[in-house]
């Protein structure tokens, strides 16, 4: 029996001024889930993260984690725990190593050893004491993973996570995020222009357009996958078909 992980309801989203961002939007994930959220820039998507992160509670309707309200109003420390964000943009503090950049906290303390065994996962064993000025892009997202996991995370949110970087380690990354959430349980909630990252990733991709969900693709393919798969091949031809309707 499947278990309900993330409940949003937002009947209506507005910023100042009155205009509406996301309007009739019921999203549920289940516990062990992929979600992919594709659709053009402005329709939506990272507004739908932010509510989902909790950072955003200021619209009509409901937002609930395994049953408990999200906001930063009214969230509990154990629920924001329980939520990991990965951006587009390592975002690294500068000025503290590897280590006290995943473990940070806003306390000076951290579990060095759950830090070892998480950069040990993501294949950066031995960078603890290194400086982000010193990490190429791929590692300093390789530490962004890390950084999210450290809280022991059961939802996962990822902003377009791979999209600054070269072919090969997106590909790389892709594989190592999908790996890392059976691992640690974690669910994950993926916002990506990339079409083929969505169809590959996902149990379920979601194309907002104008602020509404106007499709469900359901992608019954079992894992591991491969990107030469024709099933994804169609797949992919059929969101792209469905994002054209949309525009």
């Amino acid at each position: 029996m499947t278990t309900l992980l993330l409940d949003l309801h937002v009947r209506r989203k507005a910023y100042p001024g009155g205009r509406t961002v996301l309007t009739d939007i019921r999203l549920q994930l289940q516990a062990g889930e992929v979600v992919s959220l594709v659709g053009a820039s402005g329709c939506g998507k990272s507004t739908l993260l932010r509510i989902a992160a909790g950072l955003d509670d200021i619209f009509e309707g409901h937002a609930l984690l395994e049953g408990k309200p999200l906001g930063l109003r009214r969230v509990s420390r154990a629920t924001v725990s329980a939520v990991g964000v990965v951006f587009q943009e390592p975002r690294l503090f500068p000025w503290l190593d590897v280590a006290a950049n995943i473990g940070f906290d806003g306390s000076a303390e951290y579990d060095a050893k759950r830090v070892s065994a998480l950069l040990d996962e993501v294949g950066l064993a031995g960078y603890e004491r290194a400086l982000p000025k010193q990490l190429s892009g791929g590692q300093a997202q390789r530490v962004a993973i890390a950084r999210a996991l450290y809280t022991g995370p059961r939802l996962l949110l990822l902003d377009e996570p791979f999209s600054a970087l070269d072919a090969f380690t997106r590909v790389r990354l892709q594989d190592l995020v999908l790996e890392l959430a059976q691992r640690h349980g974690a669910s994950l909630l993926v916002v990506t222009h990339e079409l083929e990252e969505a169809v590959l990733l996902s149990d379920r991709v979601l194309l907002l357009d104008e602020g509404h969900i106007a499709r469900e693709l359901t992608v019954p393919l079992a894992r591991p996958r491969s990107r030469d798969d024709s099933a994804l091949t169609r797949l992919r031809r059929e969101l792209h078909g469905a994002l054209k309707q949309a525009a």
